[in-house]
């Protein structure tokens, strides 16, 4: 269980920060 912890916490971290820099970006065209 830990260890799928360690390889799922920064996956969920780039997915949140990939989809905030989408939203911006959407934000900034429209």
């Amino acid at each position: 269980m830990p260890l799928i912890v360690v390889t799922a916490g920064p996956l969920i971290a780039t997915f949140a920060v990939i989809r905030d820099a989408n939203r911006r970006s959407l934000n900034r065209l429209l």
